[in-house]
């Protein structure tokens, strides 16, 4: 991630971007029912930024897959079934059982 951000920082010096306003650098503070979904194997976003997003997320669900990796959404079936759930009721908790029974879900489509 360190290496990301620091090819992202010089691509902005490259192209002459300003910086970004110090309010960026804050956390995103919310009662909107909000799903976030975590794989542990995730390479992009860590699992943990999810746990962290949710801190200040008062209406947060985090549901992370211990066999996944990123775009979840996309990938296995439980994924898609608990946004599903999600979507028809966001205030509803979700039943994430199935996150912890998953194997890791490979799509060649």
């Amino acid at each position: 991630h360190q290496l990301l951000a620091q090819h992202s920082a010089a691509l902005c010096e490259t192209l002459d971007v300003p910086a970004a306003p110090a309010i960026e650098n804050q956390p995103v503070v919310s009662a909107v029912p909000t799903l976030l979904l975590a794989g542990a194997f995730d390479p992009a976003t860590p699992a943990a930024w999810a746990h962290l997003a949710a801190e200040t997320l008062a209406a947060s669900q985090v549901v992370e897959f211990p066999s996944d990796g990123h775009a979840l959404f996309q990938g296995p079936p439980c994924a898609r079934d608990i946004v599903r759930a999600f979507i028809g009721d966001p205030a509803a908790p979700v039943n994430s059982a199935c996150a912890d029974d998953q194997y890791f879900y490979f799509s060649l489509r």
